[in-house]
């Protein structure tokens, strides 16, 4: 299913840049401490978009009996990067509003939202971005070789297949990070 299987993280958001459309948005959802974003940056140019709320996981997280985060868990200080634009807050108060003021279509959109609950309102508020082409890159969306992540059909993986969204796979780490090219959006 998924043609293109690379080694690691940064070579993923490097095939993910070649991907996308030339122009769009770039958005991170779940910036934490900015580790991935500088490679969004890198890779995507300015600005990028960074949602968080900084606190932590809103909700309990359970990967499987090796890992469990509780509410809380992944919380960090505002990172300050240039060409960062932070709009911080949980994604039920932040990114609703953000696409309703921003409407051009999504280059390119980083998941890393870790739970179901903050991935399909994530999915949800930016599909009437999405277009054909829009490229989408999740940090834990299934288990492949080298994961510990056995509850992933909960999470990032359903609100994706729950979301009524057109798309092929691209690309995948031995993790759980994988890229999607949107081909519908299922608007009628």
């Amino acid at each position: 299913m998924w043609p293109v299987v690379v080694d690691a993280t940064a070579s993923l958001f490097a095939f993910s840049a070649r991907m996308a459309p030339e122009a769009g948005l770039v958005c991170e959802f779940g910036v934490r401490g900015g580790g991935s974003v500088r490679h969004i940056i890198r890779e995507f140019g300015r600005p990028v978009y960074g949602f968080d709320s900084f606190a932590g996981l809103p909700e309990p997280w359970f990967k499987g009996p090796s890992f469990e985060a509780p509410i809380g868990y992944f919380a960090s200080e505002v990172p300050e990067i240039g060409g960062l634009t932070v709009v911080e807050g949980l994604f039920e108060d932040t990114v609703p509003a953000f696409f309703a003021e921003y409407k051009e279509p999504i280059r390119f959109a980083h998941i890393d939202c870790d739970l179901y609950s903050s991935t399909k309102t994530v999915l949800d508020a930016m599909r009437p971005n999405l277009v054909p082409g829009s490229v989408i890159q999740f940090d834990e969306l299934c288990k492949f070789e080298l994961s510990n992540y056995d509850y992933w059909r909960d999470g990032e993986w359903r609100a994706l297949e729950e979301s009524g969204l057109e798309w092929e796979p691209l690309a995948r780490t031995r993790h759980e990070q994988a890229v999607i090219r949107i081909v519908g959006n299922g608007r009628k």
